[in-house]
């Protein structure tokens, strides 16, 4: 909307072109290299935000707040439910026998592992987005809208001190949900844990994942204000963070390479730890690509295909020489 308007331009065919070219985006990535897209809700959720782009802080924080609470308040209630009616039995060798068939189907060839997708879609992915991370995100966008429109962000970004309070009241409020929710998911090698349970820990990391999100931001501002290393901190995120989708887009390339038809077909035969180590290794090598990538280039090469889808004309692809 800032663009926009300094440009001169149109906002409302603008954004509506950049919400298309997210919806193309996600759909292809959803059947090709990843079902659990965030693409087409972004452009889905895009929709009701330029709806409600009117909103004062106050009442988009209201919605945002109220949206949350539903979300949460509804897994609780679906827990409770749950404990105290007759136990409905969870035909648990055929979910195992679906599971192992969809990993069979991710090994066997790519177009077993694009149909696979579109079967994993139907069966469950969408009822995710609906139910939990729809409404959660669409939460998150409207804080986020008022955080810019009341300018708070921008004003606490500058005060360490406000920010280590943030830190010290919601990373451990946040990070309790999530241990207890990732507790409750895994169980121990021999219990299982019952299935209220498991939603009562869902809707608790559901009332509490905001909690995470803010002690992270604060935490990440605070360090980005710390002299040398600060400096040098920012330095190495913000390449990578100006090609976001870019990098976001390889590493499901990078993940359907190692686990799908497309080349190893490694699903479900990798240890979580090394798992966990090739997380760090290829985030790391995308921040030293995406140094190297935007000392070059205006933008990150899927940036560049939606800035031109957005704006209609083709724009700069080298950045201009010094």
């Amino acid at each position: 909307m800032d663009s926009a308007a300094r440009s001169g331009n149109a906002f409302v065919p603008r954004f509506l072109r950049r919400l298309l070219g997210l919806l193309l985006l996600g759909l292809a990535h959803a059947w090709l290299l990843f079902a659990g897209d965030i693409l087409v809700t972004y452009a889905l959720l895009g929709v009701l935000l330029l709806a409600w782009r009117g909103l004062k802080p106050m009442a988009a924080t209201v919605l945002a707040l109220a949206l949350l609470g539903m979300v949460a308040g509804g897994w609780g209630l679906l827990a409770w439910l749950v404990a105290h009616v007759p136990p409905i039995e969870v035909p648990v060798a055929e979910l195992h026998a679906k599971a192992q068939q969809a990993a069979q189907a991710y090994r066997a060839s790519a177009l077993d592992a694009i149909a696979q997708r579109g079967r994993d879609i139907a069966d469950g992915v969408w009822f995710v987005l609906v139910f939990v991370q729809g409404p959660c995100a669409l939460a998150m966008f409207l804080l986020g809208l008022a955080a810019h429109r009341s300018g708070y962000l921008a004003r606490v970004a500058q005060q360490p001190a406000r920010l280590r309070r943030w830190m010290v009241r919601c990373l451990p409020v946040g990070g309790a949900g999530a241990l207890f929710y990732a507790t409750a998911q895994v169980g121990t090698s021999s219990v299982q844990q019952p299935e209220h349970v498991v939603l009562a820990a869902l809707a608790v990391d559901l009332a509490t994942a905001p909690f995470l999100t803010v002690g992270y931001v604060a935490l990440l501002l605070w360090l980005l204000q710390h002299g040398t290393g600060g400096q040098r901190l920012g330095a190495a995120l913000e390449p990578a963070g100006r090609m976001a989708l870019s990098n976001y887009l390889l590493q499901s390339l990078v993940g359907a390479t190692v686990f799908t038809a497309y080349g190893f077909a490694l699903v479900g035969q990798v240890a979580p730890w090394l798992v966990v180590l090739g997380v760090f290794a290829l985030y790391g090598a995308q921040l030293v690509w995406s140094r190297r990538w935007m000392a070059t280039h205006a933008y990150g090469p899927v940036e560049w295909w939606l800035r031109a889808f957005t704006l209609w004309q083709w724009p700069a692809w080298r950045r201009p020489a010094p």
